[in-house]
């Protein structure tokens, strides 16, 4: 193996689309890879358990033990996505529907936590699957955000990890066609913000609205991807 694969990387999993076709990415480069999930309390909490079931068909997928360590943080604030007394809108999505389930400074906050897991861990990047659809509506996904956090561990640290952001110049429907092209089980992947459950032999399991942003994102993606899209969605 190479001197650039020696060191492990870490990688922060959300479970959507993205993040998951980056760990399949990672995986199929010959990286060793350790994951970090991250519960910030996101009313969607089912895209925990699908961060779960992403790795473990990971691991089964390329023959490796994958470390995963889910991380509990303090309830985040001033979001739709962690308030529930806020609706998330349903609309199509834009700067301005989508503004209200921006989480302040989330990205920075999981990002310097995972600074602190990769250099325990001994890896030296931390990849996050930010995208260019992202970068007019979070601020914290765009090429200058992750150039100042990569100063801010450079500075702040002994072993100056550094970040990676392998999808910042790549729409989603092009993310969409890479994971297809690696076989990135997108029916495990989860995107929407506003679950709806449905009773199936009378057990409720949640799918996606099929309405809020994210849905209609996701949609789209695949649309334009060409891809045939397996989520099941309400509307």
């Amino acid at each position: 193996m190479d001197g650039e694969r020696v060191n492990p990387k870490l990688a922060v999993v959300s479970g959507g689309v993205d993040s998951s076709t980056m760990l399949w990415t990672m995986l199929a480069s010959g990286y060793e890879v350790k994951v970090l999930t991250f519960d910030y309390g996101q009313r969607h909490t089912i895209e925990i358990e699908r961060a779960c079931d992403v790795v473990r068909e990971a691991s089964g997928f390329f023959g490796k033990r994958i470390s995963h360590d889910i991380v509990l943080i303090p309830h985040l604030k001033g979001s739709a996505l962690t308030d529930v007394s806020r609706g998330v809108p349903k609309q199509d999505y834009s700067v301005e529907t989508q503004k209200v389930t921006v989480v302040p400074n989330r990205n920075a906050i999981f990002l310097n936590i995972a600074a602190n897991y990769a250099i325990a861990y001994g890896c030296d990047e931390i990849w996050y699957a930010a995208h260019k659809n992202d970068q007019a509506v979070y601020p914290d996904c765009t090429m200058e955000f992750v150039h100042k956090m990569n100063l801010l561990l450079y500075e702040g640290t002994y072993e100056k990890p550094k970040i990676v952001a392998p999808f910042i110049d790549n729409r989603k429907d092009e993310i969409v066609r890479i994971g297809e092209g690696i076989q990135v089980p997108f029916e495990l992947t989860w995107s929407c913000y506003d679950p709806v459950g449905e009773y199936e032999e009378d057990q409720e399991i949640l799918i996606h609205c099929g309405e809020c942003g994210t849905c209609r994102e996701r949609k789209l993606a695949f649309k334009l991807s060409g891809v045939s899209d397996p989520t099941r969605y309400a509307r």
